[in-house]
């Protein structure tokens, strides 16, 4: 398992084209695989850790906030304010 010490920054090298991608991104930071619909805030998700994926979201030209994340922190969550964000 890796801490938020041991991954700096989240990268997003390609943009993310499913929630299983996301899922893929994600699942270093967590101490046990979760549901999509689960808040990762139970599985080991840091405010550290979305304040990085954040920032890596927005590299990759993906206007997100971090109040939005926050609201919902499951993979499920995430990916509809990814979605939302996208104007898609």
């Amino acid at each position: 398992m890796l801490n938020s010490n041991d991954n700096p920054k989240i990268t997003l090298s390609a943009p993310l084209n499913s929630k299983e991608e996301l899922f893929d991104h994600l699942l270093p930071l967590l101490d046990e695989e979760p549901e999509f619909d689960e808040n990762l805030m139970d599985y080991g998700l840091t405010s550290i850790d979305v304040m990085k994926l954040v920032t890596g979201l927005r590299e990759g030209g993906v206007e997100v906030k971090f109040e939005d994340l926050a609201k919902s922190l499951s993979i499920d969550g995430i990916w509809q304010c990814i979605f939302q964000a996208r104007g898609v």
